[in-house]
């Protein structure tokens, strides 16, 4: 099975994946779903880029997470894309 980490867009945070994550778990694939730092409701929103990318890396290392499939949804695209 596969490990998935599902990344958000813009202003959201990681529950704007659960039904996917409901449906994956179901078929048996572990799955994880981070807010972005300065993402979901009372936070600082003051941040930039590097810090939204570093948040979903920590969140990665932190977990020791490996060989993951990272899907990200509109903004979080470009998190992927300098996370890889």
């Amino acid at each position: 099975m596969s490990t998935f980490v599902l990344v958000h867009g813009s202003w959201h945070d990681g529950s704007a994946w659960n039904a996917v994550i409901q449906h994956l778990e179901s078929k048996g694939h572990d799955c994880f779903a981070p807010t972005i730092a300065g993402h979901g409701k009372g936070v600082n929103k003051n941040v930039n880029h590097a810090q939204c990318t570093q948040s979903i890396v920590h969140y990665i290392v932190g977990k020791d997470l490996t060989d993951i499939v990272l899907l990200g949804h509109s903004f979080a695209g470009t998190i992927r894309s300098e996370s890889c």
